[in-house]
């Protein structure tokens, strides 16, 4: 009976076009408030170029594959997507061609996990709390969910526009989502290379911004919104947004 019922909740996920949300945090138990770098992706399509957000060492990894998988170890069956693993298929090669190099488990519903997959930063948070190391709670979702007031980097595919209409607009939508970072309020990074520069980002009135800092120079703010711009990347559009 449990495996007709897994069955069944698996072809709902597929039907319903599911996101993988991983929400940052401090702590391993994934309490107190979300801080840090978060994601969300779009499961079952191939997705190329992903690696400046990920953290795989001396890979070139040129494209990636996300899905969710049935998994008897889950005990969260009082969740609709308990069951159910997430990982992560690296190719070498552009357009998911070939065997996977390497296949990343990134938990399942509702758990708390250290993944070795996404990229660590030396940054506080409001000044107070170190983060050196990443913790993300993760959710499947029936679209991209984004900690709240977070500077949002979307990324959308122009090869299937949503709408009839010749707005670049009607790209961006859940249809043609790839993939997200998202970077929560406040949220200040060190680079202690190339010349010590420290960036601070924040939501100021539902606008995204950066304030840039190096060693000897004076500081500037930067309004860094983008809506739904495809010249980033011919087979890609980009929004840079504050979530609400």
């Amino acid at each position: 009976m449990k495996s007709i019922i897994l069955i069944i909740l698996f072809c709902n996920i597929l039907v319903n076009g599911e996101f993988l949300n991983f929400e940052p945090f401090l702590s391993l138990e994934c309490g107190g408030v979300p801080s840090g770098i978060g994601y969300s992706v779009s499961p079952y399509i191939c997705i190329n170029n992903m690696g400046g957000f990920f953290d795989i060492g001396q890979y070139d990894y040129q494209s990636w594959y996300f899905g969710i998988s049935p998994s008897s170890s889950s005990s969260s069956s009082s969740d609709s997507n308990g069951g159910f693993a997430i990982y992560a298929n690296s190719f070498e090669q552009e357009n998911c061609t070939g065997s996977p190099s390497t296949t990343f488990n990134l938990g399942s519903q509702g758990q708390c996990i250290e993944s070795p997959l996404f990229v660590t930063i030396n940054a506080t948070f409001d000044k107070i709390y170190n983060y050196s190391s990443s913790y993300f709670y993760v959710s499947i979702t029936d679209g991209p969910q984004y900690t709240d007031d977070s500077i949002v980097y979307e990324v959308y595919s122009n090869e299937n526009p949503s709408s009839s209409s010749s707005s670049s607009d009607s790209v961006c939508t859940n249809n043609n989502f790839l993939y997200a970072s998202f970077i929560t309020n406040g949220l200040e990074i060190d680079y202690e290379k190339p010349s010590s520069l420290k960036e601070t980002y924040s939501c100021n009135k539902g606008a995204p911004f950066v304030d840039r800092c190096s060693s000897g120079k004076k500081c500037f703010n930067e309004h860094i919104g983008i809506s739904c711009n495809s010249k980033v990347s011919p087979s890609d559009s980009v929004n840079i947004v504050c979530s609400k």
